[in-house]
């Protein structure tokens, strides 16, 4: 059909399409009773039909109000179907009222949730058994059955799909959080290295230790690291923590960062090498007995004088160890560190 204009039926009428679809059956029978019924009865016929027959409900009855007759049938949105059947209230009162008594329409009354009575509208049917209806009939009830079925279904799946979209997310959001939590190792990891820093300061409590199983977790998954390396590392760390040339470790975030810029593994590496003996002289070298480290006599002689400059009293060259250890303390030594026989003899 013609595409109409914003009025609804009004203009002029073009032509109809080929009726391959979207129309509606109209029986023969009813054809010459066609001339005995008035024009509202007839409007109002073809309006139920219309809204019957031609969704393909023969026996189902329509709820249909009397404002959907005059000005058109609602759909979801609110907006209207169509324009109704152009006639006056008293009109379709009278048209239905006429349609009844000749028997052509069917009234079911049913009672609503305001306890108003609301009127449902069918053509009268005869009640055939299938053996009167046609092989064709049937076959073209089937189509219509098989199209109205798939439609239906389309329209399920395309409310279902929201929600399969939903169920989708929520299973990428699952798979997220179970790949974020860290492992078992890295838990323990997490713990040892807390225990490792212990040993020589105090953690500081907005380190929050308990997140570096995380960075454990990230080198893992993101860095590629092994566990059996991440383990090697922390018993390595363990064994020379403290000592010279040994990176120093703070946090979880420390480790993984000094472990990827190559720090850590670079001393691991050093520290399995055999290492040369440095040569000291033992002119200008002195090997203190108490820390078992060489240190220079320059440094003994600069104490010595610091020592008799604080001390003028001391006429000989005897030096009290008591006195050493205040001198000590104030370089930021501690006490008994170095001997007073050593300083005396730099």
């Amino acid at each position: 059909m013609s595409e109409q204009n914003e009025s609804g039926t009004e203009g002029k009428f073009e032509g109809f399409e080929r009726p391959c679809q979207n129309y509606s059956k109209l029986p023969h029978e009813w054809i010459p009773h066609i001339a005995e019924m008035s024009l509202s009865e007839l409007k109002v016929m073809l309006y139920i039909l219309r809204h019957t027959w031609g969704y393909s409900e023969f026996n189902k009855p329509k709820r249909i109000s009397l404002d959907e007759f005059e000005h058109g049938r609602w759909k979801r949105d609110r907006t209207r179907i169509d324009c109704g059947t152009g006639l006056s209230r008293p009109s379709i009162v009278g048209g239905l009222r006429k349609a009844v008594d000749h028997q052509y329409l069917q009234v079911v009354k049913s009672k609503a949730k305001n306890n108003t009575i609301q009127n449902s509208y069918c053509l009268k049917m005869l009640e055939h058994t299938p053996q009167t209806c046609s092989k064709k009939s049937l076959l073209e009830e089937a189509k219509i059955l098989t199209t109205l079925i798939q439609e239906r279904n389309s329209r399920n799946n395309t409310l279902s799909a929201p929600e399969d979209a939903n169920m989708e997310r929520e299973k990428r959001r699952e798979e997220r959080r179970k790949k974020l939590q860290p492992s078992r190792f890295d838990i323990i990891a997490g713990k040892k290295l807390k225990q490792i820093i212990e040993q020589i300061q105090e953690v500081n409590k907005n380190s929050k230790s308990h997140l570096w199983c995380h960075d454990f977790r990230k080198m893992r998954q993101m860095d590629g690291v092994s566990e059996e390396k991440i383990k090697e590392a922390l018993l390595w760390y363990k064994k020379y923590i403290g000592d010279d040339y040994i990176p120093e470790i703070y946090c979880g975030v420390t480790f993984r960062k000094k472990y990827n810029n190559g720090q850590l593994p670079r001393a691991i590496v050093k520290s399995k090498k055999p290492q040369r003996e440095q040569y000291h002289d033992k002119e200008t070298d002195y090997k203190d007995p108490k820390t078992n480290k060489w240190q220079k006599r320059d440094h003994l002689a600069k104490l010595r004088s610091k020592y008799f400059r604080t001390f003028p009293e001391q006429i000989n060259d005897v030096i009290n160890q008591v006195d050493l250890d205040v001198i000590l303390q104030k370089e930021g030594m501690e006490a008994g560190e170095i001997s007073s026989v050593a300083v005396s003899n730099g």
